[in-house]
């Protein structure tokens, strides 16, 4: 007894092959920031375009949505941070809230 709604083995779709297979993989977009170096260079950049408060503070907030606005992510950004106050380059405040370029840092962009 066979049902009329059966699909028989010729009806399949072709398993893929070897060759077809790569053609339907889909990929990861490519990081603009995955290593440290970059990240922590797209941080310096964007904190020296950010002005200051009257206490030569950063906020943090501005600076995280700028860097995941352009490619970064937030694993990134949080790399970029710890690479940048390991070089001596920014300091962070004792709240978390704000960045301050150490003179090192303000060094870089003179």
């Amino acid at each position: 007894m066979t049902c009329p709604d059966a699909v028989k083995a010729s009806d399949a779709p072709p398993t893929p092959r070897h060759g077809d297979h790569a053609a339907k993989m889909k990929f990861k977009e490519a990081r603009p920031f995955a290593t440290p170096d970059a990240a922590e260079q797209k941080l310096l950049e964007l904190a020296n375009a950010m002005e200051a408060d009257h206490a030569g503070r950063l906020s943090v907030a501005v600076i995280n949505t700028q860097f995941v606005g352009s490619g970064g992510s937030y694993k990134e950004y949080g790399a970029a941070v710890k690479a940048a106050i390991a070089h001596g380059w920014l300091t962070m405040h004792p709240s978390g809230g704000y960045l301050s370029f150490t003179q090192a840092g303000a060094d870089l962009f003179a």
